[in-house]
């Protein structure tokens, strides 16, 4: 545990006063009065927090090892930003403009970079569909996944939305919204009965939003980073309270699995923060780590950022015969990291690519037809 209540309290008033101006700004409304009338509705919104965030603890409580969270509809923060300062974690968020209930993403990156007190926190910008959940859910393995905006996820296709994301980890706590005040109420239910034929069990209540938790084991990942093709893998994940390792069969080595994602997902996702700024002067750091002993596959696929930290993965696999000069590949990875959008970034690497794997002395166009036809460039 590593948190400071005094502290917390101050900052989760702050920020949802942050959103109640915000909110009253977009929507041409009035303020209330009083500065008290904010503060106990902003209070009043807290204790609703607080109330799901006690139901969620105890399962937080169990893990005796760094864990992966991620949240969908993070909104203000409320949920990663006090995980993030009380446990051994990597919180990742994700938000997007089309949430009525967030702030903006410049206001919120700045949240981070005020309460980010122990370099853990992520913060990704994108309105993820069922398409995109599904890739998500192919290359990352997350412990606790928390979705308190379920229908901003849901498209016309519900089930394969509910499935994906069932398949991004481990626990996975949904709230289901009151029907009654719901679009498509009949919707709502069939989500509801769907959680619970994949046993879901209701942990809190508040209102008429019910918080529901689903439980399974995730053991492999059917690609290897976000713009890689499905294939059979050769690992199983190992993962419970006390540890998590990645096991290989075909060598029977096993390693210790490395919290965060990976920084090409945090780029195909619009991630905001940390700043881009800081990812290019850590992974410089990170490169010049290895002057003495040359990573094989030193690309942005094997890099796993943990919020300020970044961390190299593969480093030792002696099928990578070839040893591309880091240079050039730092420089691409910096380059890519400075594209406006994920799509940028992949022309880019498309662009770049052919120097390199000339290096590699692999034909460049199995894996520049694999971008294109992954992506719909």
């Amino acid at each position: 545990m590593k948190t400071n209540t005094l502290r917390n309290t101050f900052a989760l008033i702050l920020i949802n006063i942050v959103f109640c101006v915000f909110n009253a700004q977009e929507n041409n409304t009035t303020l209330p009065v009083q500065d008290t009338e904010i503060i106990n509705h902003c209070q009043h919104k807290i204790n609703n927090y607080q109330t799901v965030y006690q139901s969620i603890k105890p399962l937080l409580n169990m893990y005796q090892r760094p864990f992966t969270l991620i949240e969908l509809g993070a909104s203000q923060g409320f949920f990663s930003f006090q995980i993030a300062e009380e446990y051994e974690s990597t919180c990742v968020m994700i938000e997007n403009d089309f949430n009525y209930k967030s702030i903006s993403k410049g206001t919120f990156t700045e949240l981070c970079t005020i309460y980010d007190s122990f370099g853990n926190l992520i913060l990704l910008w994108d309105h993820l569909n069922s398409t995109k959940l599904n890739r998500l859910a192919s290359c990352e393995h997350f412990d606790v996944v928390l979705v308190f905006d379920l229908l901003n996820y849901i498209d016309n296709d519900w089930q394969q939305s509910i499935k994906s994301l069932l398949d991004l980890g481990e626990i996975t706590i949904i709230e289901i919204p009151d029907p009654a005040i719901s679009k498509n109420p009949q919707t709502i239910y069939q989500i509801e009965s769907l959680l619970i034929k994949n046993n879901a069990q209701i942990i809190c209540k508040h209102g008429n939003n019910k918080i529901m938790l689903v439980k399974k084991q995730k053991k492999e990942l059917t690609r290897t980073y976000w713009l890689h093709r499905i294939k059979s893998t050769n690992y199983q994940i190992k993962s419970d309270f006390l540890r998590k390792q990645i096991y290989y069969r075909n060598n029977r080595k096993t390693l210790n699995w490395q919290p965060g994602i990976n920084l090409l997902t945090f780029k195909m996702l619009n991630g905001c923060y940390p700043l881009i700024n800081t990812i290019e002067q850590n992974l410089t750091k990170l490169s010049n780590t290895y002057n003495d002993k040359a990573h094989r596959d030193f690309m942005m696929w094997n890099i796993i950022i943990q919020g300020e930290n970044l961390v190299a993965i593969d480093d030792n696999n002696d099928k990578h015969g070839f040893v591309v000069a880091q240079e050039k590949t730092l420089s691409l990875m910096l380059g890519m990291l400075e594209q406006e959008t994920p799509d940028d970034s992949i022309r880019y690497l498309i662009n770049q690519w052919p120097i390199i794997v000339r290096e590699y002395n692999q034909n460049p166009n199995g894996l520049i037809n694999s971008l294109i036809h992954t992506n719909k460039l």
